[in-house]
């Protein structure tokens, strides 16, 4: 799925919640501490937000944040069904998962058992295991806390070409080596890249 389609499903249910709740653009961008013009960028689908804006929404008092995430009230959700969400929500944060990774996962999923469920057959119930693997595995493929091994050795290797080449090298010790490693991996994971001068200034930081 395409984020400009993803993006354009949050900036709808971002626009209706907000208006919802009966406030403006700029009192609602007042409230994530946004500027108003950045309210009007998400609301459009110009822009996505990032976690910080994610993280603030929880200070808006009354906001929906399932019908945010999936689409649904939570008035109009089974008790089972929100203790669900209510799980994965707490472990998407414990694994710095992508929130619009995790929207679009549990849409699809939806999308997927309300076709397959009703028809009770061994075929659709190994749609939906198929189905919820894949998007199991894509979604937490995105979590900079899980090891990928691949980036995990990609880092390592450009940490030792930046501290070969820098003309005053740097020694680390074992441990804050390890923090070092650990901290550009994260953002590595995060950012999908890591520039030379990013791993230069954190090693001058950790030494």
């Amino acid at each position: 799925m395409s984020n400009v389609i993803t993006n354009d499903r949050f900036a709808t249910r971002l626009r209706r919640e907000r208006e919802r709740l009966g406030l403006t653009q700029q009192e609602f961008a007042a409230k994530v501490g946004v500027s108003r013009m950045s309210q009007v960028n998400y609301e459009s689908g110009k822009r996505y937000p990032g976690e910080e804006y994610f993280t603030n929404l929880k200070k808006i008092k009354g906001l929906d944040r399932f019908y945010l995430a999936i689409g649904q009230h939570e008035h109009d959700t089974s008790d089972a069904t929100i203790g669900a969400l209510h799980l994965f929500h707490a472990t998407a944060e414990a694994l710095d998962l992508d929130n619009d990774a995790f929207s679009v996962a549990w849409e699809e999923m939806t999308q997927c058992a309300a076709i397959n469920v009703p028809q009770d057959t061994p075929e659709s119930w190994r749609q939906i295991e198929e189905t919820a693997c894949r998007y199991a595995k894509d979604v937490l493929s995105h979590s900079p806390v899980i090891l990928n091994e691949d980036a995990f050795l990609e880092v390592l290797q450009r940490i030792e070409e930046v501290l070969t080449v820098a003309e005053s090298p740097t020694v680390l010790s074992p441990q804050k080596k390890a923090r070092l490693v650990l901290m550009l991996y994260r953002q590595y994971r995060s950012a999908g890249k890591l520039d030379w001068n990013v791993i230069y200034d954190a090693i001058l930081l950790a030494g």
